[in-house]
């Protein structure tokens, strides 16, 4: 059912008729983009690869063991940047801060921001609650429909109601329709030890 669901969501990305943003079609045919994402996941560090096969195996059971590593590649690069100051997002998967604060009924002020920063930094177990806690909030407020939910997970809101955002959104979602075709490519072709709980 999964790969029905992928499969779809590639398909309406192919096939998408919009001036306004490089639709995923272009982007497979750009060889330089797909070279450099290629080298990219061929040459991780002992780290990144671990950050990743951790994500992979956390979200197996759930169905998004390709889509939250995408995310994780495209936000963090596996943990390479941990913390993005100007959203504040930080974590695997750039958890937004003021979000996680206010999820777990934490008061949103500087001192917790930069605690709870480093809290998703060195807890990984508890950015991959907080990100999932996040899908499935924009899963359920999407009616299950992936290419909304990656796009809201991005831009919240926002996406639907501003053009520039809206298009923002989209270049988003090729980012991570892209990074999972690569990253199936990667599975494949490489000798990765994975722990698929089935």
């Amino acid at each position: 059912m999964y790969y029905v669901f992928l499969f779809i969501l590639v398909f309406n990305l192919i096939n998408a008729k919009s001036n306004n943003y490089l639709n995923i079609k272009d982007l497979l045919n750009n060889k330089k983009i797909i070279s450099k994402l290629k080298y990219e996941i061929t040459h991780l560090s002992k780290e990144q690869l671990n950050n990743l096969i951790f994500t992979y195996n956390k979200a197996y059971k759930y169905k998004l063991n390709y889509v939250l590593s995408a995310i994780s590649w495209e936000e963090s690069k596996f943990g390479k940047i941990p913390f993005n100051f100007s959203d504040p997002s930080a974590g695997l998967y750039h958890n937004l801060i003021p979000t996680v604060l206010k999820r777990n009924n934490i008061k949103v002020n500087k001192y917790n921001i930069n605690k709870m920063g480093t809290k998703l930094n060195n807890d990984r177990e508890f950015a991959f609650k907080m990100a999932m806690a996040e899908i499935n909030f924009w899963r359920y407020k999407e009616k299950m429909n992936l290419n909304d939910t990656v796009r809201s997970y991005n831009a919240g809101y926002r996406w639907k109601k501003h053009k520039k955002i809206r298009n923002n959104a989209n270049i988003y979602l090729n980012k991570i329709i892209l990074r999972i075709i690569i990253l199936k490519w990667f599975f494949k072709n490489y000798n990765i030890k994975i722990n698929m709980k089935r």
